[in-house]
């Protein structure tokens, strides 16, 4: 855990912080505008506004209108289908779109929007996006599908190669690598035949820009090939963003990689823009917290953590990573008491307890010496034994607090 900083640098760094509390949000715009009417389109980026500050019931009686749109409306469908899962009625998404599949049959766009709400694994998805897009080669929509699933794939093959790493499977963990590198190859190849088939389309370059960007963490120890593969990606997130210059994930995404680059200030512009446009979504918020704290900003980190944490209450780990701010911040107390929030959401899903242990342990550490109270001694050196039982995985960390505590 790091040293808390003086208090006369912490002002310091505050006078120089982003004031993203004065952010305007960017404008959104409307794709496939030409399918839609005046009134269709004004009630798009209503929808889009009211999701943003969290109206889901305004969001989707907005969005009524263009759900009856033929042929469907893409994006609007897939904004419904997100506010229909948040809200927990996930279920209902089967029939309604097998229904509108049927109602529109032969639709390779409709099939796309039935295989994204049916919950289907990835590579169903996959199979049933490749099928859309020989159905209707035209559309770009199958490819935009297939180029975020093959995505998703490769980021879960990465964090299982980090995983099997971390557990000491070294083989295993490469060959996860290895096949993470050729499923976001297979992302790339989809993201640029959406733009070549739809080069008006933000999401075929957001699309792109996101594949690049996993290829660009997924590179070879190459630093050449990976600048190039991220100039590629800023370029494709520039591109969709010149074309919606609100979309708060494009922005974010666009973020992460200036992040990679070493760019942070140019990330944390990006960052304080996709806050203002998506004020409530946890994963902007939490990027955007993250961002602060490289900057060293840590009494904003510490209060954009908070803002993350309130968008999404039951994240265990954004409760970890609050507590870890507020400790980094000085806030011992508060840090306390978010870590124990997180240990109990930890304990009511069943695992990762350790995550939130790693944080009781040095928290119950600090507030212990420095009161000289041998409590939270005490139960500082009970929740390491526990953390080590647990396969809590950094085992120099509980090296140094066994010492600390006198823990054998």
């Amino acid at each position: 855990m790091p040293r808390t900083l003086p208090a006369a640098l912490v002002l310091l760094l505050t006078a120089f912080a982003p004031a993203c509390v004065s952010t305007a949000a960017p404008p959104r715009t409307v794709p496939e505008a030409s399918s839609l009417t005046e009134a269709l389109r004004r009630a798009y980026l209503r929808a889009l506004s009211e999701a943003a500050e969290g109206d889901a019931s305004g969001a989707r009686k907005a969005l009524a209108p263009l759900l009856r749109v033929r042929p469907p409306h893409v994006p609007s469908h897939l904004l419904h289908q997100d506010l229909v899962r948040a809200s927990g009625e996930g279920e209902s998404l089967g029939e309604e779109y097998r229904g509108l599949a049927r109602e529109v049959g032969g639709s390779a766009d409709a099939e796309v929007l039935l295989a994204r709400a049916t919950g289907a694994t990835a590579e169903e998805r996959i199979a049933a996006y490749q099928a859309a897009a020989v159905r209707d080669p035209k559309s770009p929509w199958p490819r935009v599908a297939l180029a975020a699933a093959r995505a998703e794939t490769a980021r879960s093959l990465q964090r299982r190669s980090a995983e099997r790493a971390r557990e000491g499977f070294a083989e295993e963990a490469k060959k996860h690598r290895a096949d993470a590198r050729s499923a976001v190859d297979r992302a790339r190849t989809e993201g640029e035949r959406a733009v070549a088939l739809a080069p008006g389309l933000a999401a075929a370059h957001a699309a792109l820009g996101h594949a690049l960007g996993l290829a660009a963490d997924l590179a070879a120890e190459d630093d050449r090939e990976r600048r190039a593969i991220r100039a590629r990606a800023l370029d494709s997130f520039g591109k969709a963003l010149e074309l919606d210059p609100g979309d708060p994930r494009v922005l974010r995404g666009r973020a992460m990689v200036l992040r990679d680059a070493e760019r942070r200030e140019d990330a944390q512009k990006d960052l304080d823009a996709a806050a203002a446009a998506a004020p409530r979504d946890p994963d902007v918020l939490a990027a955007r917290a993250r961002n602060l704290e490289d900057l060293g900003l840590f009494r904003e980190s510490a209060d954009a953590w908070r803002r993350a944490a309130a968008a999404a209450p039951e994240d265990a780990d954004l409760r970890t990573d609050l507590g870890t701010a507020l400790a980094r911040a000085g806030h011992w107390r508060e840090a306390l008491e978010e870590y124990r929030r997180a240990d109990a959401l930890f304990a009511a899903r069943g695992g990762e307890r350790w995550k939130a242990r790693c944080g009781l342990v040095t928290a119950l550490a600090q507030l212990g010496l420095d009161a000289q109270d041998p409590r939270r001694l005490s139960e500082a050196a009970e929740q390491l034994r526990a953390y080590r039982a647990e396969g809590g995985p950094d085992s120099g960390w509980a090296g140094r607090m066994a010492e600390l505590l006198g823990v054998e």
